[in-house]
This record gives C-alpha cells, structure tokens and sequence, in this order.
C-alpha cells in the first residue's frame, strides 16, 4: 500500500477551505494497483464530502499522475443517514457493477477506507438502492459491515 500523506491538497475548482479529507483512490505499481491515499479540500460534512470527492475520481492533474478509481463513472451517493450511533451509506446501483473480483474488492476498500478516514466516532454501513450490502457483484464478493471498520 502507498501512503501519499506529503502530497499536496487539491481542491476542485469552486470549493471553498472547511477541512481536509483523506480520499482513497487506485495507482498501478510495479504492474499492480496500490492503494493511494490523496488529501482534499473540502466544504460541509466530512463524510459526504469525503464519500463525493472519492465518487468523482480523481482530478485531472491526479489522471496524469497515474492516479486512477475502480469506482464506477456513473455511481451517485443516493444517501447518508444517520440514526443513533450507525450511519447508513447508500448508493446507487452503479457502484455494484461491472468488474471482475480484483475490481469489486479495490471499491470496496476504497469506500472502506474513506469512510474510516471519515468517521471514527460512528459505525457505517453500505447499501445499494436502500438495501444494506451482504454481497458485491455477479462474484459474490463478502461485504464486511461495518465498512469502516
């Protein structure tokens, strides 16, 4: 795993400071995808923020870093509620598609480690068009919950 905790913050064009995030996202080393933690810029609540910057990839100057996502394009953050000491993440169908196993165990672990970056106090749990997430893809990948920890 790569830690890119000395790169410098990027921040989209049009956001304004409120915190940092630490925001996971995929680079090919050695011929093999590493994780790669980049910090953002960010405005409003943490883990929204965090979860968005991570959904809308990296920036162009990252693309031609050779920062890359196993994101889905088209996945859209459809939630976060919050209820007690557990918050639920939803998100759309998008993000369970597509992929072989290497893929769709990348994106997990993408989102995983966003969200733990993001929030520490609470549990977090993943769904997909409202359902919690047990299994990921046609592969059956094993969805641990909470996914941040």
């Amino acid at each position: 795993m790569i830690l890119n905790d000395d790169a410098p913050l990027t921040q989209r064009p049009g956001a304004t400071s409120g915190g940092v995030a630490t925001v996971w996202f995929v680079r090919t080393v050695a011929g093999e995808p590493q994780l790669f933690a980049v910090k953002r810029k960010f405005q409003g609540r943490r883990l929204e923020s965090s979860l968005q910057e991570l959904i809308n990839g990296p920036t162009d100057a990252e693309l031609k870093d050779g920062v890359g996502s196993e994101i889905p394009r088209g996945t859209v953050l459809l939630g976060v509620h919050r209820e007690g000491g557990a918050v639920e993440v939803d998100l759309s169908k998008r993000f369970a598609g597509g992929g072989g196993i290497s893929s769709l165990e990348t994106r997990l672990e993408q989102v995983a480690r966003t969200l733990k970056d993001a929030e520490t106090k609470n549990d977090v749990f993943l769904g997909v068009e409202g359902k919690r997430l047990a299994l990921l893809g046609g592969e059956g990948v094993e969805v641990k919950q909470p996914i941040n920890k």
